[in-house]
């Protein structure tokens, strides 16, 4: 950004600058009115009793101006340069949650009128909760729904997975393909498997282990998924057995009903909430062809 700002202001003439230097000026004065003392006692070298005087600034703060300027900021820079910019927000599902601050209640209609009255600006945002960016991006009820094209980012191509792995675990080709079975091209699942590897322990057992010990990066990062994105507490502790069932080798409906202890005619509704946050995937077997 300070490049940005860098450039903007090589491109601005004598005039421009004067102007923004009177601007902050005003600024500052009227910071000054709403300076305020206060006095401190306190004690100096000596032991001797004394008071200071600490100035302050009684200003609220003002969220929503904030945000918004944040943005304008954008439009600015553009404006004066003359060149397109792209403002790029990852894990945008954390830009939503400060609408617990006072004014950003409703940050999602605020940033629909953001991306409604940009100029020369791209809004780019990403995030690896991908039913949550599916929802506030795709379904007709939300405020943002038809101002963003999907791209929806699948996993790394082989060749890219294995050269990833390589580079994070330091570890030879044939190591890098045994984990492409175990973990397919999931950049992160690939990373933490390479970060937990001991030495003298098989890959197989490292995945294991960080999927199933309490402190495990994979379980903490399930854990953070249902937290996060489950509504109901009973719902959660649910889904949650029966990735366990899952886990332990109980792969067909009948089986995770037993040993979840739930109605079988519920058990699809479940696996499909676990497919649609991206926990657990079907495989399909093929209908041989009789013809």
């Amino acid at each position: 950004m300070s490049q940005i700002t860098r450039a903007y202001a090589k491109d601005l003439g004598k005039i421009e600058k004067a102007s923004i230097v009177i601007g902050n000026l005003l600024k500052t004065l009227t910071k000054l009115k709403k300076l305020r003392l206060t006095f401190e006692p306190s004690i100096d070298e000596k032991g001797e009793f004394s008071r200071q005087i600490r100035p302050e600034l009684a200003e609220t703060e003002d969220y929503r101006g904030v945000f918004l300027l944040a943005f304008d900021y954008a439009n600015e820079v553009s404006r004066k340069s003359g060149k397109r910019i792209v403002v790029i927000i990852d894990e945008f599902p954390n830009l939503i949650e400060f609408k617990r601050y006072s004014k950003l209640e409703a940050i999602i209609e605020l940033f629909r009128g953001v991306v409604e009255s940009r100029e020369n600006v791209e809004h780019v945002v990403s995030g690896s909760r991908v039913h949550f960016m599916l929802n506030i991006l795709g379904k007709g009820e939300s405020p943002l729904f038809g101002h963003f094209v999907i791209m929806e980012v699948g996993p790394l191509s082989k060749e890219y997975a294995l050269e990833l792995f390589m580079k994070s675990a330091k570890c030879s080709l044939d190591e890098a393909e045994c984990t492409w079975k175990i973990d397919g091209g999931h950049p992160y699942y690939l990373i933490m498997l390479a970060e937990s590897h001991k030495p003298g322990e098989s890959y197989e057992e490292t995945y294991k282990r960080i999927l199933t010990s309490p402190t495990g990066a994979l379980n903490l990062y399930v854990n953070y998924l249902l937290k996060e994105d489950l509504g109901s507490s009973t719902k959660e502790a649910r889904l949650r057995k029966i990735l366990q069932a899952i886990a332990q080798g109980k792969n067909t409906s009948s089986q995770i009903a037993r040993h979840v202890k739930l109605k079988l005619s519920s058990v699809p509704y479940y696996l499909q909430e676990l497919e649609r946050y991206d926990l657990i995937y079907k495989k399909r077997r093929k209908i041989p062809n009789n013809r």
